[in-house]
């Protein structure tokens, strides 16, 4: 079970001139949540760049993909995964074995891709 502290130290900022040193900011669940799914949401575009990278080092248009997976992976699932939608497990493991890229690579590589944006 996660165990997050009642209260944070606000962050120094130059111009909160009314800040009091040591003042403390209580975040409330929808902040949490907030920061939650905006990182999910990033994580899910980065994974989705990640795949998309690995079918075009592959040479393989979306619509390839399809045909050489017999309609297991279909043009539109392969775009909404590129888009940031979360893929499937079997269906990542069908799209790895096309792209003779592993699944570790991928995440490795979408990893990469969020420490990249974060730092910009």
């Amino acid at each position: 079970m996660l165990v997050l502290p009642t209260a944070l130290p606000l962050p120094r900022r130059r111009n909160q001139a009314t800040l009091e040193p040591g003042a403390y900011w209580a975040p409330t669940k929808q902040d949490m949540r907030c920061n939650v799914e905006r990182r999910y949401d990033d994580y899910t575009r980065a994974l989705g760049l990640a795949i998309k990278r690995a079918r075009v080092r592959a040479g393989l248009s979306q619509n390839q993909v399809a045909h050489a997976t017999g309609f297991t992976i279909k043009q539109q699932t392969l775009s909404g995964w590129e888009r940031g939608d979360l893929p499937s497990l079997h269906r990542l493991i069908d799209f790895c074995a096309l792209t003779k890229v592993s699944m570790a690579s991928l995440f490795v590589e979408a990893d990469k891709i969020m420490k990249k944006e974060v730092n910009q």
